[in-house]
């Protein structure tokens, strides 16, 4: 599933919740008895239930998450994409914190349609991503998965295609390096050579940063530029290994979001991370 499928996928799924816990809960009318003037809307939310209120704590929390990674989809976009996404985020958030609302009234089932209105909105951000040239399939192995299988052709099945782009993360050459040196079992470190020997092979039939081609159908790239710790999930931590390879496979997203983007990792707990930040993974 590409990255922008898989939003509008969770987006669909967050407006159902939302929408439920909007038919459930009761909506009161303010009154404006006394004579005092109130500038504030006419009909407020009424007490919720403990587990109506538990609801709406995971759903503001699961909202945040998507929210962090709608936007390093769209890092660097123009300012009026940029507003019309802050916009969106601003009317919806109106409905699941449960604000004060100018927009909410009496009948429950028109506040859910005025609900779903305001989520469309990101509907049609997302339009913007799946507009995008789509390349297909991209293969991004962490270091024991090309350690294990540095053939790219050995991929196709995983990838269920025979055309496909190998990406190569500055980390993963990185901890290669450092493999073929300092690993106490000099068996990896000969296997960690023959990696490194194979990658300068790809090198020497032309520009590795830009892509060379392997048996015919396959591009292999090599990446060169490290994450941007500063502007990712805020969870991730710049100094974790793992961590920087989430990150990287965020920026490869957000550069191709009309993609897929396939992690290779048999580490279970990279997969957990990959897994948190909605990013698909699998193992040869």
């Amino acid at each position: 599933m590409s990255t922008s499928a898989n939003l509008r996928t969770s987006l669909k799924r967050m407006t159902d919740d939302l929408a439920k816990l909007i038919v459930d809960t009761p909506i009161r009318r303010l009154n404006r008895s006394g004579g005092v003037i109130m500038v504030c809307p006419d009909y407020y939310w009424g007490d919720r239930n403990a587990q109506q209120v538990n609801a709406q704590m995971q759903l503001k929390r699961v909202f945040d998450g998507w929210l962090e990674r709608l936007k390093i989809s769209f890092k660097g976009a123009p300012d009026d994409i940029q507003h019309k996404l802050d916009e969106a985020e601003c009317n919806f958030r109106i409905w699941v914190e449960f604000d004060n609302n100018w927009q909410l009234c009496p009948d429950r089932s028109e506040n859910e349609r005025r609900m779903r209105l305001k989520a469309n909105a990101f509907d049609k951000i997302l339009d913007i991503l799946d507009a995008g040239k789509s390349n297909g399939i991209i293969i991004v192995p962490d270091t024991n998965a090309i350690i294990k299988e540095p053939d790219p052709v050995q991929y196709r099945t995983l990838a269920g295609a025979n055309a496909f782009k190998f990406l190569l993360l500055p980390s993963v050459l990185s901890e290669l390096d450092k493999l073929k040196n300092l690993h106490r079992n000099p068996d990896f470190r000969d296997k960690a050579e023959k990696v490194i020997t194979r990658i300068k092979g790809w090198r020497k039939q032309g520009t590795l940063s830009v892509g060379v081609v392997v048996d015919q159908t396959i591009q292999v790239q090599a990446l060169h530029n490290e994450p941007n710790m500063k502007s990712t999930l805020t969870w991730l931590d710049p100094n974790v290994l793992d961590d920087r390879i989430v990150a990287s496979l965020l920026e490869i997203q957000a550069s191709s979001p009309a993609d897929r983007v396939i992690l290779v990792t048999g580490d279970i707990n990279l997969q957990n991370k990959a897994d948190a930040a909605a990013i698909e993974h699998s193992e040869l």
